[in-house]
C-alpha cells in the first residue's frame, strides 16, 4: 500500500496491486441489494492500473463517487465498468462508462474536493434493485447514517468479498472531528466507530453515507490510520450540492433534469389516459402563470389555493384549457368563480386547496371525464401525476404537451424525519421507479391511484432539502369540504 503525505489514505483498491487509498466495509453485515439499490460497483481501468470503488445512483445515466476513484481515468475510460442492480458485484448488470468529471480543484496530495461524476453509456432501468438517492442542500441533522459496499471485510488479513456489506456509523460534529483531524479539508464531515470495529475500507472509496434509507450525505474519502482506523472522512454531499447539480448537467449535455423538481423526466401522455385533467391559465395585468387541476364536475375544478393568490387583489382573468393533451388546443371555458379554503395560510401553506368555477358547462367523453374523490385513508405506495409544468428548470424548458410520471406516496414517518414539519392536511411523496417529479407549473395537478381516483393535489416543496419531495393536500382529509362547496360553486 503507498501511503500519501501525513498517512492519508484513501479507500480505493487495485484489482491487481496494492491501494492508494484504502477504505472498506470492515466487519459489516452482508445485506440484499432492495436495501441498498444505490450502490453501484465501478471496475476503473486507467495506465496506473485496475481498481475498484463504490459510487452511487443520480439518475439513470450519472454516478456520484469520489474524485480520486476517476482522476487517472479522465473522459473516456477504455475498459472500465458499472455493475448495478445485485449485492454480488460479479452478477450486476455490466454498463461500459462513457466518460467521468473529477472536480477540477481535487487535490490529491490533501485529498480536497474529493467528488466525481461517472457517465454511463447505457441508462440504468430503476426499479426494486437499482434506485436513486435524495440529494439535499441541508442535511437533517443526524447522529448515525450507514454505508454499503464492496470493499475489504477483514484489514489485517487484506480479506475480499464479493458481496455487498454494510455498516452503521457514527456520525461526528465538525468540531469533535477537527480535534481528531485538525487537517480536515473543508467540504467534508467525519464518522465512524469509536470502538475500532466496524468501518469502511480499501474499496469503498466513493461509496455514499445514508441517512433515513435513502438520503445521501457523504462520499467514502479517506481516513487517518496514523490516527485511527475507524474513523472515515466522507466529502459533504450538501457542500457540493450545487456542484453536483451544474456538472450532471453539463456531463449528461442537459440540465439536470433528474435533480431538480418538476414533471421531470417524466414521459408524453395522452389526454384519454388523464381525461380529468385540466390547464388553468391565469393571467394578470402585467403577468400570466400556469397551474393543474382536475374535473370534479361538469361546472367545478379542484386545484391549489397558492395558484390564486392574488386573485383577490387585483384583476386576474382565469380560463381552463381541457380535452386535450396540447394545452394551447383544448377547449377553453373561462372560470367565473372561486372558491378558496377559508382558512388556507400563505405563509404556512396550509389547507391549501380551492375550487373554480367554471362560466359554462363542460361535456363528458373520451377525453373529458371527472375524476374520483378518494374517501379512505390511501396507503404509502405507487401513485401516477400528470401535467403541463416545466420540463426542465435551469434554463426553463416549457411544454404544450401533458406529461406523466410516477409517485411514490411515503408514509408519514418518512416525511417527518426529512422535513421535520408538515401542515395538517397533507403527505408527501417522491419519485417513482422511473424517476421524475413535479415543478412549476404543476402546482394543483391531481395525484392518481388505480387509475382515476385522486388522492391529493400538488402543493409545494421545500427547495432548501429536497427539490424532488413534494408535499400534496390529502383529498380525504377534505372531502367534505369539497363536495359541500363544489354544489355551492356549480349552482352559484
Amino acid at each position: 500500500m503507498l501511503k500519501l503525505l501525513v498517512s492519508l489514505i484513501s479507500l480505493l483498491v487495485l484489482v491487481n496491486a496494492k491501494s492508494i487509498l484504502e477504505p472498506k466495509i470492515v466487519r459489516g453485515d452482508q445485506v440484499n441489494i432492495s436495501k441498498f439499490a444505490h450502490s453501484v460497483f465501478l471496475v476503473i481501468n486507467s495506465a496506473a492500473g485496475s481498481y475498484v470503488c463504490g459510487s452511487s445512483v443520480i439518475n439513470q445515466k450519472i454516478l456520484l463517487t469520489a474524485a480520486h476513484c476517476i482522476d487517472s481515468c479522465v473522459n473516456k475510460c477504455l475498459g472500465s465498468a458499472a455493475f448495478a442492480g445485485n449485492a454480488d458485484k460479479r452478477r450486476g448488470d455490466k454498463i461500459p462508462i462513457l466518460g467521468t468529471a473529477p472536480h477540477k480543484n481535487f487535490d490529491r496530495s490533501r485529498i480536497q474536493n474529493d467528488i466525481g461524476l461517472v457517465l454511463l453509456e447505457n441508462p440504468l432501468q430503476l426499479g426494486k434493485f437499482v434506485k436513486r438517492v435524495a440529494l439535499t442542500r441541508v442535511a437533517p441533522p443526524q447522529s448515525t447514517g450507514t454505508v454499503a459496499g464492496w470493499g475489504l471485510v477483514n484489514e489485517i488479513q487484506s480479506t475480499h468479498t464479493d458481496y455487498l456489506h454494510s455498516v452503521q456509523q457514527t456520525i461526528w460534529n465538525h468540531e469533535h472531528c477537527r480535534k481528531m483531524l485538525p487537517t480536515l479539508p473543508n467540504g467534508t464531515l467525519c464518522a465512524g466507530d469509536v470502538q475500532n470495529q466496524r468501518y469502511a475500507s480499501e474499496g469503498d472509496s466513493g461509496s455514499a453515507l445514508i441517512i433515513n434509507q435513502y438520503i445521501q450525505i457523504g462520499i467514502v474519502s479517506y481516513k487517518r490510520p496514523d490516527i485511527s482506523r475507524a474513523i472515515v472522512v466522507y466529502t459533504d454531499v450538501a457542500y457540493f450540492y450545487k456542484w453536483i447539480q451544474y456538472n450532471s448537467k453539463k456531463l449528461y449535455f442537459v440540465t439536470p433534469s433528474q435533480i431538480e423538481p418538476k414533471i421531470v423526466s417524466g414521459y408524453k401522455t395522452k389526454i384519454k389516459s388523464h381525461p380529468y385533467s385540466a390547464a388553468l391559465i391565469i393571467v394578470q395585468e402585467s403577468s400570466a402563470y400556469m397551474c393543474g387541476a382536475s374535473i370534479v364536475n361538469q361546472k367545478v375544478l379542484l386545484t391549489a389555493a397558492h395558484c390564486f393568490d392574488d386573485a383577490l387583489n387585483q384583476k386576474v382573468k382565469s380560463r381552463a384549457h381541457i380535452g386535450h393533451v396540447n394545452k394551447r388546443i383544448g377547449h377553453v371555458i373561462r372560470i367565473s368563480k372561486l372558491m378558496i379554503h377559508p382558512k388556507y395560510d400563505t405563509v404556512a401553506i396550509s389547507c391549501d386547496i380551492a375550487l373554480a368555477g367554471l362560466k359554462k358547462e363542460i361535456k363528458f367523453g373520451r377525453a373529458i371525464n371527472r375524476v374520483a374523490l378518494a374517501q379512505r385513508r390511501h396507503r404509502a405506495g405507487p401513485a401516477l401525476i400528470a401535467g403541463w409544468g416545466l420540463l426542465e428548470e435551469d434554463p426553463h424548458r416549457d411544454t404544450e404537451f401533458l406529461h406523466e410520471t410516477g409517485q411514490r406516496v411515503w408514509p408519514k414517518r418518512d416525511c417527518v424525519k426529512l422535513l421535520i414539519e408538515i401542515p395538517n392536511g397533507t403527505f408527501c411523496g417522491g419519485e417513482g421507479p422511473a424517476g421524475g417529479y413535479p415543478s412549476r407549473g404543476d402546482s394543483g395537478s391531481p395525484l392518481i391511484i388505480d387509475g382515476y381516483m385522486q388522492i391529493g393535489l400538488v402543493s409545494f416543496k421545500e427547495m432548501n432539502i429536497s427539490t424532488s419531495v413534494i408535499i400534496y393536500t390529502d383529498i380525504t382529509y377534505y372531502y367534505k369540504w369539497i363536495t359541500k362547496n363544489a354544489k355551492a360553486v356549480f349552482c352559484g
